[in-house]
């Protein structure tokens, strides 16, 4: 017998759940399925609400409301945050005490996206979109809710859903919870999370054992010097930023690598994504938030009104002959090991005091260089991955099920797993008739949601799966 057929031949399938007569939970996969199946149009709908009224990170007040009403008509509890959108349901099983199993969905929004997807439930927010897919996420979940909802009276133990406001910047929903309490107080044992892939095609899913996602730290760099006419020959502050950028980012991509043997998939990563100048009296024009530096010392903060009121992308600048007084630049460090990333923090703020040591030889220049923790190396546990493989393999089939290598993104999900054991995987979106993949982060990101009914069930499987192992 075949492994993925002697898997399947554990469980009993029931045609409803009146059918049930047994001392222990049973696991009724073909249910499971049908239910999604039934499920699958309003978890499209809700996923295509949630598409065109985006909010960006902080500020997901109405899509807070969505989610509390959907959990209120089904008779879900939950718990709110006291500092971010963020809250914890509940379901508890009524055939007993078990684990605590914890699901998790993020549902912030990026800004600065016009979007061109070709859908016609586009964004009606200006320039915010979910060009993450955690529209997906959140929908999903909340399918698997309403499954689990209904199964409950044949479940042992409880699951929690997390619905994580604020993923997409730091210091994150998730560290905002885990610094409230709120995550610790739900007793959660073991907790699993997913992320759409428009690399993988609709209905399949990917698993990696260990280490899985980078680390991310932000780079706050300002370097100011004296400003003047474009023909002032004397060191000025965009000539020092532009050579910090390139020998930095030369440094990290491309030397480092060679220097250590360090193969490209696991390689670390620096990038800036945002260089602006400034002139004396637009100093405070794009200042770091506050609440960067107030949730790394773990000081109590308000981190929506922060965040809401925050001018993020007002750029000021001069003219082509004009030297503005100060150039910054907004970075992130990507690693995937934990004493490399320690070291390179300091590597590379020694480096950008060498340069400009180097060029400030009428002392005119001054660098401020500030390193943001951001979340750790996203670390699977290797046990609970072989599970979850498992059981996507009998939910689906073996060649449904994929293997992959690290990914150079970063997760708030990675502070759970500092918590807590569990698995975050992967989802595929790709058309099943399409080559084409449109990437996360980008204006165009398309989702084939016939992946949200796949992605629904399986979760709903792996959960009653958890709840019944010992």
């Amino acid at each position: 017998m075949k492994r993925e057929e002697f898997i399947k031949s554990l469980f009993v399938f029931p045609a409803a759940l009146s059918a049930i007569n047994h001392p222990h939970p049973v696991l009724m996969l073909e249910h499971i399925k049908k239910s999604a199946r039934a499920l699958a149009p309003k978890v499209v709908a809700m996923r295509r609400h949630l598409h065109q009224f985006p909010e960006a990170s902080y500020c997901e007040v109405q899509t807070r409301a969505y989610i509390a009403q959907q959990l209120t008509e089904m008779g879900i509890p939950f718990e709110s945050s006291e500092l971010t959108n963020s809250m914890i349901a509940t379901i508890r099983g009524g055939a007993g005490t078990g684990p605590v199993i914890g699901l998790r969905a993020d549902f912030d929004a990026l800004a600065d996206f016009d979007e061109k997807a070709p859908v016609e439930f586009r964004s009606k927010n200006p320039n915010i979109m979910h060009a993450c897919g955690h529209d997906c996420h959140t929908s999903m979940l909340l399918g698997v809710a309403e499954i689990l909802k209904e199964l409950a009276p044949q479940l042992k133990g409880t699951v929690k859903l997390i619905f994580e406001a604020a993923e997409e910047k730091l210091p994150g929903g998730s560290s905002v919870m885990i610094h409230e309490g709120l995550y610790q107080k739900q007793g959660i044992e073991r907790i699993f999370g997913a992320h759409i892939d428009p690399r993988l095609k609709a209905g399949t899913v990917g698993f990696r054992e260990g280490d899985f996602m980078f680390a991310i730290d932000e780079i706050y760099i300002t370097v100011a010097g004296a400003p003047g006419h474009g023909a002032t020959v004397k060191p000025n502050a965009t000539h020092a930023a532009a050579t910090i950028i390139a020998e930095l980012t030369e440094y990290v991509n491309e030397e480092l690598p060679i220097q250590l043997n360090i193969p490209a998939e696991v390689a670390p990563v620096l990038s800036f994504g945002n260089i602006y100048t400034a002139g004396p009296e637009s100093d405070a024009a794009r200042e770091i938030p506050d609440f960067y530096g107030v949730v790394s010392r773990m000081e109590l903060l308000e981190p929506r009104k922060a965040a809401c009121a925050t001018p993020f992308q007002r750029i000021v600048g001069g003219s082509s002959n004009v030297v503005m007084k100060k150039v910054k630049m907004e970075g992130t460090l990507r690693t995937l090991d934990e004493k490399l990333r320690v070291k390179l923090r300091e590597t590379l703020c020694n480096k950008a005091r060498e340069i400009i040591q180097k060029k400030n030889h009428l002392g005119l220049l001054t660098c401020d260089f500030r390193v943001y923790d951001g979340h750790p190396l996203l670390h699977n546990d290797p046990t609970l991955t072989q599970h979850c493989v498992t059981y996507a393999q009998a939910f689906a089939d073996a060649s449904r099920v994929k293997m992959l290598t690290p990914w150079k993104a970063s997760e708030s999900f990675a502070q759970y797993l500092q918590q807590t054991p569990g698995v975050f995987y992967r989802l595929g979106i790709q058309p099943a008739d399409s080559n084409d993949i449109t990437p996360l982060h980008t204006d165009r990101l398309f989702v084939d949601e016939s992946a949200l009914e796949f992605g629904v069930g399986f979760m709903a499987y792996l959960a009653v799966l958890e709840m019944m192992r010992e």
